[in-house]
């Protein structure tokens, strides 16, 4: 039976409010009973406590007379029991669905606007300060809001008691200056704010289908933070569009089909009739071709990544045969000349300014080729005094060839040189008075006029 008082309470106290009860939504307002009236809170669905109170009453007394009757009907203990204890269940159940649902909650006015249902009045005081706080933060602080709340006290539902957010959103939207906004930031760094969460997404689910459709994926870090701001800082969901693009990724994947070419080989063929070192192309090669299917991976437009899933040769491709010597130098010459290089000659053999000049001063550009004028071997490769970057030959046969002034060098002593094989480059270093080759032949160690024995 304590059950049933604590009900029997409850019903007392919704009696005692003297307000209506908004039967689906839970709304109080103030009766026509000379109290002032907020408007803003009218609702078509409610009825009048004083009507709830006396059919709770009636239905009271009549459950009250059933369980009476039954009660005096039942003559044995046990069935007494038994059925006075499934009233009390009943009754019982009806008092936690009502405490469960249910609670006390202060409707709050602002200027005879309506903001929101508290549990508690500090709870809307924290959140009324905050707002003002934040205002005076946004270099606004003339714009703080001062109205005094009006409290009106009932019983609501408690899914229909305000969050923190929504309320002190519901405030702000009474300043000039400040209003609810979302603010958007992307890959850590905040960018802009719009006027709430739903149309920040929707900017970036716009940017996200601009790039093809559902498969496009945001790969940028992408945040959502509820707060506030200035009105002159909230952006506009199109020029917010525009600003993002380019600062958010967005990964999309195509399958293309296309052709490419398929490069052709090459085969080596060995030649004994050629030194080593020599080649000769025999024939050319021929460029095939093949279809390919690829996944292409692309960043904001831009392929960054292709991967071939199939692929089928349409072109077979012709290999270059190229024919490569294998007889070896014998580094020996066979005592005839052939010029190292080309140009124009300068100075000859014999004298000049005072003294005999050893050989033959051949000039031409810088990195114009120098080739052995016979087979031998090298005896000297690297920088020699006056005469720069020098390379000797040893012909073995009584002749020794000098090539002076080189820029490069191709070769290294020991080294067995075919006849016409490049060895070095025209160059100016050592004592020189431009580009040119300075060609000398020895014959047993006497040089001699190169003249004799070139073209």
């Amino acid at each position: 039976m304590t059950k049933l008082g604590i009900l029997y309470i409850m019903v007392r106290v919704l009696v005692a409010t003297e307000r209506k009860i908004c039967v689906k939504r839970g709304c109080p307002i103030v009766c026509d009973n000379g109290q002032r009236i907020i408007k803003k809170e009218t609702c078509e669905n409610s009825m009048d406590i004083k009507e709830t109170k006396e059919k709770l009453n009636k239905t009271y007394g009549s459950v009250k007379e059933k369980v009476l009757g039954k009660l005096r009907s039942v003559s044995e203990l046990g069935k007494r029991y038994i059925k006075a204890g499934a009233v009390c269940a009943a009754i019982l159940t009806a008092g936690i669905v009502i405490s469960v649902n249910f609670t006390p909650v202060y409707s709050v006015y602002l200027g005879g606007e309506f903001v929101g249902k508290v549990t508690a009045k500090s709870a809307f005081e924290a959140a009324y300060a905050d707002v003002n706080e934040t205002i005076s933060k946004l270099d606004a602080p003339h714009e703080t809001i001062g109205f005094i709340p009006d409290y009106i006290y009932g019983i609501s539902l408690r899914r229909s008691v305000t969050d923190e957010y929504a309320l002190k959103s519901n405030i702000a939207n009474l300043s000039r200056a400040v209003r609810p906004a979302c603010y958007i930031s992307v890959d850590g760094n905040s960018v802009l704010c719009v006027s709430d969460e739903t149309k920040a997404k929707d900017v970036i689910e716009k940017i996200r289908l601009s790039y093809g459709g559902e498969d496009a994926k945001i790969v940028s870090d992408v945040a959502f933070t509820n707060g506030f701001s200035h009105i002159r800082d909230i952006t506009d969901s199109g020029l917010a569009g525009m600003n993002l693009a380019s600062k958010i990724n967005v990964e999309t994947y195509e399958t293309i089909v296309y052709d490419e070419p398929v490069p052709f080989g090459i085969e080596y063929v060995n030649n004994a009739e050629m030194y080593e070192g020599q080649t000769k192309s025999v024939s050319g090669g021929t460029n095939g071709s093949r279809t390919v299917t690829a996944r292409v991976t692309k960043i904001n437009g831009i392929e960054t990544a292709r991967t071939e899933i199939s692929s089928a040769e349409t072109v077979m491709a012709v290999a270059q045969v190229i024919e490569i010597g294998t007889k070896v130098p014998s580094g020996i010459g066979n005592g005839s000349f052939i010029d190292p290089t080309f140009g124009m000659v300068t100075s000859r053999f014999g004298a000049r300014w005072g003294r005999r000049h050893n050989g033959l001063d051949i000039a031409n550009d810088i990195g114009t080729p120098v080739k052995a004028a016979d087979d031998g071997v090298v005896t000297h490769a690297g920088y020699d005094g006056d005469f720069g970057n020098l390379i000797i030959i040893n012909h073995n046969n009584g002749y020794e060839t000098y090539y002076a002034h080189l820029n490069s060098m191709d070769v290294a002593e020991g080294q067995k040189i075919i006849q016409g094989q490049k060895i070095g480059e025209v160059g100016n270093t050592g004592y020189s008075t431009g580009p040119h080759l300075h060609f000398e032949v020895r014959k047993n160690g006497v040089p001699t006029d190169p003249s004799k024995y070139l073209n």
